[in-house]
């Protein structure tokens, strides 16, 4: 009875390995992410001078510490990592945001996935969020 009771349990606990708590997925992303390159940094700004990118907000840890996107779903906020800003995709499909650096020399473009949250590298930055094209 007891080597049943074992085995039942180390079943279940086996079992746990392949689970997923509920909740959003995480992506931690690198300062090697920002792009400074001259070229990228050209076309993105054509981009958004040309209104690509709608408007955009202004994300400050501690003037402007949440922000919303209520026509994507997306907020951007603090979270518990120092120095980080945490970009929520709400909505059930791709996204896309770009941040202009606060020091104003490299963006970073990324696609977010659904009901997923990005970590970056930061304090400060001007967000965009977008359907992406295609």
């Amino acid at each position: 009875m007891k080597k049943t009771c074992v085995l039942v349990l180390a079943a279940i606990f086996i079992s746990l390995d392949f689970c997923q708590a509920p909740g959003f997925i995480e992506t931690v992303l690198d300062n090697v992410e920002w792009n400074d390159l001259p070229g990228f940094r050209q076309q993105t700004q054509q981009q958004i001078e040309g209104g690509l990118w709608g408007q955009s907000q202004y994300y400050h840890r501690q003037n402007s510490p949440h922000i919303n996107f209520p026509n994507v779903g997306v907020t951007v906020s603090y979270g518990s990592r120092e120095g980080m800003i945490y970009i929520t995709n709400q909505q059930n499909r791709l996204l896309e945001y770009l941040l202009l650096h606060e020091d104003g020399s490299r963006y970073l473009n990324f696609l977010i996935r659904p009901n997923s949250q990005d970590i970056v590298p930061g304090n400060t930055a001007t967000v965009w969020v977008r359907v992406p094209n295609g």
